[in-house]
């Protein structure tokens, strides 16, 4: 039944984006500044960490951010693989780093329940696989040979 209701809710949600011009917004957004293979990649990494701020949900931000990847992807001439691979760890990057992400919140109940208090910001600095992987993912793109 859950998800279902995610389902509508997601389907709803992206229904008025595109409705609305939302999604022409922002892909005239993506073709002003990212040019290129490159660029191309940055921007759908850049569209579903904005999907995933908004949503705090990377498998609902991943769904929203499709349709105008798969707009990129074709228009920079970026591989479905590739396409497909950005939206999920840029979403896993931003989805980690958030403050009130599921995994920060479960880190500071988890404090909480230990006697200790604790807020996100304290955590954040100490997040080094986010911070690690939007390292890597950042020099594979800038500095990919294909």
């Amino acid at each position: 039944m859950r998800r279902i209701l995610v389902t509508l809710l997601v389907a709803s949600l992206c229904g008025l984006i595109r409705a609305y011009g939302g999604f022409e917004s922002i892909l005239a957004f993506i073709r002003r500044v990212f040019r290129g293979k490159r660029g191309g990649q940055l921007g759908i990494g850049l569209l579903v960490g904005l999907m995933d701020i908004a949503t705090a949900n990377n498998t609902v931000a991943i769904v929203m951010a499709g349709p105008i990847a798969k707009e990129v992807e074709e228009e920079y001439g970026i591989s479905p693989k590739r396409s497909a691979s950005r939206l999920d760890t840029f979403s896993c990057i931003f989805q980690g780093i958030i403050p009130y992400g599921a995994q920060m919140l479960v880190a500071i109940s988890t404090c909480a329940t230990l006697g200790y208090a604790i807020s996100a910001f304290d955590i954040i600095p100490l997040l080094f696989y986010p911070f690690l992987l939007c390292l890597s993912s950042l020099l594979f793109i800038l500095f990919d040979k294909k």
